[in-house]
């Protein structure tokens, strides 16, 4: 069974999964848009799609539709994609807003349409390697998770920066410290505290700075620190347990290349050298199990109702900071 696939956006996300979506036997891509039809058509010459020049047409021609636009437009392009028969694959996050979001969920379950967020670091050796070893039980019962990221700089001259479409750090980077965490700890966050801080004179609004302190609702404590603003590039994430401690690290936001535990049933910790940098092998292993979920009517594992639940975390955040006040889900 051959699915056809529309892509809509040609930013550089829309690339990545192109490039993925062309290694999947079982997928064509068929069509392409963009409010600016040069892009999409370019997007289209590379994978033998044809560009058009109004969304719905592109929409029409597929049987499965991939919102990769800025977020502000998830909404209304992905309802109307479900309202014409079409399963659709949100990025992330899944909106600017928890309404937004609400109505996405509820347009997927009226319509009998499957909604997947693209979550892909659920996808990433770094992150599995955790998972299995929280999984395994060899750190007995978790205490806390972290993650802390700092690079990039300042950015310029993309959506995230632009007025109209922008909707900030909190909600549109750590939406995935905050899937990870869910996945992690096989629970839903109860509260948080938040500080964001912005950066950009020029950018009322624009959040870039990030520390937060979750509390799950099975007792675990889940703390993130992030920028985009720093000038020194560096990462770790990780779980302590009251019988053992485990991490990733790198260089980089998202680039991982050692996984370190130590139990108190060994004398010396494990380390592991590994290469998992950010490329698109977590993005092939996304569309694969996406294009089985509609070849064989499966859930996928993010479903629009994740996408919801981590926004409202990341609004949480925000009001948090604001208030300055713990804020409970």
């Amino acid at each position: 069974m051959m699915i056809k696939v529309a892509i809509i956006g040609s930013g550089g996300i829309s690339k990545s999964h192109v490039q993925c979506l062309t290694k999947i036997s079982d997928a064509q891509i068929v069509s392409t848009y963009d409010v600016d039809f040069q892009r999409a058509a370019e997007l289209a010459a590379s994978c033998g799609a044809k560009a058009y020049s109004e969304v719905e047409e592109a929409v029409l021609a597929a049987d499965l539709v991939y919102i990769l636009t800025p977020p502000s437009f998830h909404k209304d392009l992905s309802i109307m994609a479900m309202e014409n028969g079409k399963h659709v694959m949100i990025e992330k996050p899944i909106a600017i807003s928890a309404e937004d979001a609400e109505q996405i969920v509820e347009a997927s379950d009226r319509l009998g349409r499957l909604a997947m967020v693209g979550f892909n670091m659920r996808y990433r050796q770094g992150y599995n390697k955790l998972k299995r070893i929280v999984d395994s039980g060899k750190l007995g019962p978790v205490l806390n998770l972290w993650s802390q990221r700092m690079s990039m700089g300042s950015q310029k001259g993309t959506w995230r920066t632009n007025q109209l479409q922008m909707s900030g750090f909190t909600i549109e980077s750590l939406s995935h410290d905050i899937d990870i965490f869910r996945w992690l700890s096989g629970s839903e966050v109860e509260s948080v505290y938040g500080n964001v801080k912005n950066s950009r004179d020029d950018l009322p609004g624009y959040d870039d700075n990030s520390l937060v302190i979750l509390k799950l609702r099975n007792g675990y404590t889940a703390s993130i620190q992030a920028s985009w603003s720093s000038h020194l590039d560096f990462n770790s994430r990780g779980i302590v347990g009251n019988e053992g401690t485990a991490m990733i690290s790198g260089k980089g936001t998202w680039n991982f290349d050692t996984f370190r535990y130590k139990t108190n049933r060994m004398d010396n910790e494990f380390v592991e050298s590994f290469d998992d940098p950010l490329n698109a092998d977590s993005y092939l292993e996304e569309n694969i199990h996406f294009i089985d979920c509609v070849k064989n009517g499966t859930k996928p594992i993010t479903t629009a109702k994740d996408g919801l639940a981590i926004l409202q975390v990341s609004q949480a955040i925000l009001q948090s900071s604001r208030e300055n006040r713990v804020v409970t889900l």
